[in-house]
């Protein structure tokens, strides 16, 4: 982990691990059994979201992290 600068980290070549979502749990989500990661690229980023693949672009402004909804993924 780099120890912060006061600059942004890229997010290239970074991946994420979801460990919960939802302002009041809306969904049962348990990250124990289903793993949701999001695995950054230059400028898409592409994960699992349990046995499901999905890919899409991101972009970044200053603090504002946009991914779009223009989504691929499996459905299993």
């Amino acid at each position: 982990t780099p120890d912060f600068s006061g600059d942004p980290l890229p997010l290239a070549g970074t991946q994420w691990h979801l460990v919960s979502f939802g302002e009041h749990e809306m969904v049962v989500f348990d990250p124990a059994t289903i793993e949701v990661t999001a695995q950054f690229g230059d400028s898409g980023v592409a994960g699992r979201a349990g046995c499901n693949r999905y890919t899409t672009a991101w972009t970044r402004d200053g603090s504002t992290l946009t991914i779009s909804d223009a989504m691929a993924m499996t459905r299993m």
